[in-house]
């Protein structure tokens, strides 16, 4: 697992995936089935980001980013999120008919764009446990500044 600092996200590495098969050949090449990895992390950091308000989200990230503790659950929310995608093509605009049989109605384009993560995902993020919950909906009452990427080297 990789961090990238311009982001600030964790994201697999394809050595991180090899439990699941080999994924370069599932998204037709490494380069794709790396671009994949990338935008499957952009999705679990948003339904984090999105979950939270807003004025705890530099606590957060810091706390993801730094705190080893948390390391661990990352990854295997991200490898979640890569077997969700692997196995039900959640995130596959092409497989998507485009219709909610529940409802009987047509789900509008954009919503279909829109990437979703998997039950389990939310799950792990849920149940992290540690010293702080990161999906505390109240005020961590912490404040950082744009000096915190060089202050904290993040």
């Amino acid at each position: 697992m990789t961090y990238d600092k311009t982001t600030h996200r964790w994201c697999l590495d394809i050595a991180d995936t090899i439990e699941l098969g080999s994924i370069d050949e599932e998204y037709g090449s490494i380069e794709q089935a790396e671009r994949e990895l990338k935008a499957q992390s952009r999705t679990v950091y948003l339904w984090i980001y999105n979950r939270i308000p807003t004025h705890n989200k530099d606590i957060v990230e810091l706390t993801l980013a730094k705190d080893a503790r948390y390391q661990p659950m990352i990854k295997e929310a991200l490898l979640a999120q890569l077997e969700y995608d692997l196995k039900s093509g959640g995130n596959d605009v092409v497989k998507q008919t485009g219709i909610n049989f529940q409802q009987g109605g047509v789900i509008p384009r954009s919503m279909q764009k829109e990437r979703q993560v998997g039950i389990e995902v939310e799950q792990i993020i849920q149940n992290a446990g540690s010293d702080i919950n990161i999906l505390y909906a109240g005020d961590f009452g912490v404040r950082l500044d744009d000096t915190r990427y060089t202050e904290y080297d993040y």
